[in-house]
């Protein structure tokens, strides 16, 4: 049974959760923002990421003011996107934060984040839906617009991709399922310096050669 994180560790993912919430809302085009995983079930620990589906008015505008709002409130260590789905959506690993503590977001019209809350089913799995926010005012782009400036696209070269896929398989690995082995110092050793590789110019500059 996976133990449910401690105060100290609840208190990081909560931040984070509350953090990107809070500057998500203030973007009156997000008109709802719903997380599902182990946040919503509230069963998230130390090992838990954030999922989030976003519905934004005129998504194709709209999502990349969101992704410009949580690049401003959590710098982004590296992103990664999904297979099949368009940027800004993807996979965020945040500076000075848990690797773990990562956020997996997807950006939907109303309309589509409305047939997934209804069907209860994403990627072909059911999933419970938690409420984080639902705009109670208009969607105005313009002023969204004046609040900040739409993220540029981050260009994922092949080499990058290739990086991406290692470092996103590193944190696939079994996570350990019990407390002996969660503290377990080789196991915490190996992700703390996957971590700090991951972060380093020569590490990146080697990749691109």
């Amino acid at each position: 049974m996976r133990a449910v994180l401690g105060n100290s560790q609840e208190s990081g993912l909560e931040r984070i959760r509350r953090e990107l919430v809070a500057a998500l809302s203030a973007i009156t085009s997000v008109r709802k923002i719903d997380s599902f995983g182990s946040v919503a079930t509230g069963c998230a620990d130390q090992w838990s990421d954030l999922d989030l589906l976003i519905s934004c008015e005129v998504p194709e505008r709209a999502a990349w003011l969101a992704a410009a709002a949580i690049r401003s409130t959590k710098p982004v260590a590296f992103y990664r996107m999904f297979t099949g789905v368009a940027q800004p959506s993807g996979r965020y690993w945040f500076c000075n934060e848990s690797p773990f503590h990562r956020l997996d977001v997807t950006f939907h019209s109303p309309e589509a984040h409305v047939a997934v809350c209804r069907s209860g089913v994403r990627g072909g799995h059911p999933i419970h839906l938690r409420p984080e926010h639902v705009a109670h005012v208009p969607a105005d782009l313009s002023a969204d617009r004046r609040l900040t400036s739409p993220a540029s696209r981050v260009d994922v070269t092949p080499s990058r991709r290739k990086l991406g896929g290692c470092f996103t398989n590193t944190w696939r690995q079994p996570k350990p399922n019990n407390v002996a082995e969660r503290r377990n110092e080789t196991f915490l050793t190996r992700a703390r310096h996957c971590w700090t590789l991951s972060h380093s110019r020569r590490f990146w500059l080697e990749a691109e050669t």
